[in-house]
């Protein structure tokens, strides 16, 4: 996403026929190993100029600024999500494996990344598990969650908690897990990726630089004795939804559960867009973690001056 992923801006385009035909995704030679990560299995083939494909794109998303992100595919036992310029992933029916063509000038890491930062989250959304566009921090063994589409500033706002010295839990795609009790936020990727202004102000803390990705302009800063990660999983004491006006006054106002979740389902990654049966089943999800912790709309300048006070806020809302 670029490392977030908006939300769908088109319609499905209907398909004219009840089984997709298959496409030539062969295991070449020079395939990968299988690797095992989170619950899915990924296989890197070797680059491989995009196949054509027979029937348009039955779903496509956008970035911000409207330009084409990505297009999901629907062949035969599963579909492809190919990103624009960048790679294909084809993903199977159950969300478990998934194989990866990175197109010319992409190297095996970028695509790993990709990966990890877009196609993951579709493939576990396809398992039915519930997966937000959202950073966490751990504070005193809760999560503290921050809700929002690419720009809102939440990696820049757990990247200030951690700078405090809490341990972050996530930078985005936020898994969670029903528990006994709450929901769980699992750790995710131990790294973060700020705008290049707000990865400048995080060097300060000396924080340990990660190679840069060919995909995006951010920078990308690895887990080390300045920038800590979580291990484990937490339970969610609160969510944070950001508004999107980076000169909007200090502000959090409780939002009642209907509106919570209706929010949540707009920051949610969906692969099966128009699947009623796993829409139904986020919708599902999205109520009981409304239900079960605190949700909020936080409105704040976009100002690093202002970061303390919004960490005071956000810990006043806490107690």
């Amino acid at each position: 996403m670029l490392a977030i992923l908006v939300s769908p801006a088109r319609p499905m385009v209907p398909m004219s026929i009840s089984r997709p035909p298959e496409v030539a995704y062969d295991p070449s030679a020079g395939a990968g190993a299988w690797e095992e990560i989170d619950r899915t299995r990924l296989r890197l083939h070797p680059a491989r100029v995009p196949q054509p494909m027979p029937l348009p794109a039955a779903h496509e998303w956008e970035r911000i600024d409207g330009s084409p992100w990505m297009q999901r595919h629907d062949v035969a036992e599963g579909c492809v999500l190919r990103l624009a310029g960048l790679a294909d992933f084809r993903i199977d029916a159950a969300g478990v494996e998934v194989e990866a063509w990175p197109f010319p000038g992409m190297d095996a890491d970028t695509c790993r990344h990709l990966y990890l930062n877009n196609v993951l989250p579709m493939a576990l959304s396809r398992q039915g598990r519930l997966v937000l566009h959202a950073s966490a921090v751990d504070i005193e063994g809760e999560a503290i969650v921050f809700v929002g589409v690419s720009g809102r500033g939440k990696s820049t706002l757990a990247a200030a908690f951690a700078r405090a010295g809490h341990a972050l839990l996530v930078d985005d795609g936020l898994v969670l897990e029903p528990g006994a009790a709450s929901f769980m936020a699992m750790p995710g990727d131990p790294s973060v990726r700020l705008r290049r202004d707000s990865g400048d102000w995080f060097d300060a803390a000396g924080a340990l630089p990660a190679e840069p990705l060919r995909y995006t302009d951010k920078q990308r800063l690895h887990a080390g004795d300045k920038l800590r990660f979580a291990t484990g999983p937490a339970p969610v004491r609160a969510m944070f939804l950001l508004g999107d006006d980076p000169r909007a006054p200090l502000s959090i106002q409780s939002l009642p559960p209907a509106q919570s979740m209706i929010e949540l389902i707009h920051y949610s990654f969906l692969l099966d867009v128009g699947n009623r049966r796993r829409h139904e089943e986020s919708m599902r999800q999205a109520a009981a973690l409304a239900s079960n912790c605190g949700v909020f709309r936080l409105d704040y300048p976009r100002d690093y001056l202002a970061l303390g006070a919004v960490q005071e806020a956000v810990a006043s809302c806490l107690a």
